[in-house]
């Protein structure tokens, strides 16, 4: 006789989701394509997705930061001034 014992280390949560049919069909084939279910393909591409959303915020979030490394007491250099022409 064969047991199968599965343990979940994070915990998950059921959802129902409502689509129109093209979606559905098109879902189905990806999952699939990888041998999965519809549950885990999505949930997949949502965690994607989520990684992504994230990493983009925290780069906006650093590149605001930014910090000028000196201060300039008086306006900006002209042209000439810049590639020293007179």
């Amino acid at each position: 006789m064969l047991h199968e014992f599965r343990v979940n280390i994070h915990a998950v949560k059921n959802v129902t989701i409502t689509m129109e049919d093209e979606p559905l069909e098109w879902v189905r084939v990806q999952a699939a394509k990888l041998n999965i279910s519809v549950s885990r393909y999505l949930g997949q591409v949502l965690e994607e997705e989520m990684r992504r959303s994230n990493a983009y915020e925290q780069a906006m979030r650093s590149a605001l930061k930014f910090e000028s490394w000196g201060k300039s007491d008086g306006g900006f250099l002209t042209r000439g001034q810049m590639y020293d022409r007179p």
